[in-house]
C-alpha cells in the first residue's frame, strides 16, 4: 500500500516506513511519535529562550553586587586602618 504525503518523496517514505519497522510501530504512530517530540522539543526551546534573558540579566546584577560589596568592604578595611 503506498502512502501519499505532499512535498514527500517516495525514497523519503520509503525511509520513514523503515524507521517505523526498526521500532515496531505503524507509520501512522511513528509519523505521531516524531510530530509529540518534535512539540516537546519546540516547547522546551521555547521556555529556555524566555528565561534565558532574565538568568542573564539575574548574573549581570549579581556580578555588580558582588563587586559593589567588594569595593565596600575594601573601603571599610581602610577606614579601620586610619581610625
Amino acid at each position: 500500500m503506498d502512502f501519499l504525503i505532499r512535498g514527500i518523496s517516495k525514497k523519503d517514505m520509503d525511509y520513514l516506513k523503515s524507521l517505523a519497522r526498526e521500532n515496531s510501530l505503524s507509520l501512522n504512530q511513528f509519523l505521531l511519535h516524531i510530530l509529540q517530540e518534535y512539540c516537546e522539543q519546540k516547547q522546551v526551546h521555547q521556555t529556555e529562550k524566555l528565561y534565558l534573558n532574565y538568568l542573564e540579566e539575574m548574573k549581570e546584577i549579581t556580578c555588580m553586587l558582588l563587586k559593589k560589596e567588594e569595593a565596600e568592604s575594601e573601603c571599610l578595611v581602610r577606614l579601620e586602618k586610619m581610625f
